[in-house]
């Protein structure tokens, strides 16, 4: 699932022509009411669309997608999110970029696109890198050592689960420790050796 909304945002004395109070109440609502968060987008496009403020905009398509995600409408979701890419890349919005791209890992992942899905997530990961921001690193990791597996990259894949499994034992984190073990495993048994997935 993916991993709530971009951000919320403050808002002043005009809020009824600010298109983030609409973006924020339609993202308070993606899991709940789609209905309703839908609606709400589709308002805070035309708002958007009418003040020509395309930052906005961008924030809509990427809720737009979200909600399209949660309703398993995957192709609609890529959609949505890669016009939201496009206007965060554009306008250098940072934030944007760094998380859509996470999501178009996700969406493409769910769709079945792997080579897609890969593509996105190896973005993400060199951003969250560059960041240090550790848990997104672990996370786009988990998902490409996944990824890897599901495309018969077996190599890849154990290098990465290899190095995760080193990490959690680091850090004595026993759930991603686990799901490491758990990898290394498929990898092993797939390839007919499964005494080596316990040395």
């Amino acid at each position: 699932m993916l991993l709530g909304c971009l951000v919320s945002f403050g808002y002043g004395q005009s809020d009824s022509l600010d298109p983030f109070v609409f973006i924020n109440e339609a993202n308070e609502l993606t899991s709940t009411d789609s209905e309703k968060a839908l609606d709400l987008a589709e308002q805070a496009l035309a708002l958007s669309l009418n003040t020509q403020n395309e930052r906005a905009e961008a924030y809509c398509y990427n809720t737009f997608g979200s909600i399209h995600y949660g309703l398993s409408k995957y192709d609609l979701a890529i959609e949505n999110f890669t016009k939201s890419l496009s206007f965060f890349e554009r306008l250098e919005e940072e934030r944007g970029i760094y998380l859509t791209l996470k999501y178009l890992g996700q969406v493409y992942e769910a769709n079945g696109n792997n080579p897609k899905s890969i593509e996105y997530w190896e973005k993400f990961q060199e951003k969250a890198t560059d960041l240090g921001k550790e848990n997104d690193v672990s996370e786009a990791k988990d998902a490409l050592g996944r990824l890897y597996f599901n495309e018969g990259k077996y190599d890849l894949a154990l290098s990465i689960f290899e190095t995760q499994k080193l990490k959690a034992e680091l850090a004595g984190n026993d759930e991603a420790h686990a799901a490491a073990c758990n990898g290394i495993g498929m990898v092993f048994d797939v390839q007919n050796d499964s005494a080596s997935a316990f040395t």
